[in-house]
């Protein structure tokens, strides 16, 4: 990555929104989701869900407010 890309990363960055969600297990398309689409900062895993803090852009992050813990 060049300069100039690392400059913009980082103000994209500035803009993100930081989540607490709770996701079923067994929902694992939306668990890759997050991955794919956020920087997952932690997780932590019960019987049932798993509880992940993710940073995203705002418009992506509006997607997962049903999930937020």
């Amino acid at each position: 990555m060049n300069f100039l890309q690392e400059i913009i990363e980082q103000r994209l960055r500035e803009r993100d929104e930081l989540l607490s969600l709770a996701i079923d297990l067994k929902d694992g398309a939306t668990l890759a989701w997050c991955y794919e689409h956020g920087r997952v900062v932690s997780r932590h895993d019960d019987d049932s869900k798993a509880h992940i803090r993710v940073s995203m852009d705002p418009a992506n992050a509006a997607r997962l407010k049903a999930y937020t813990d």
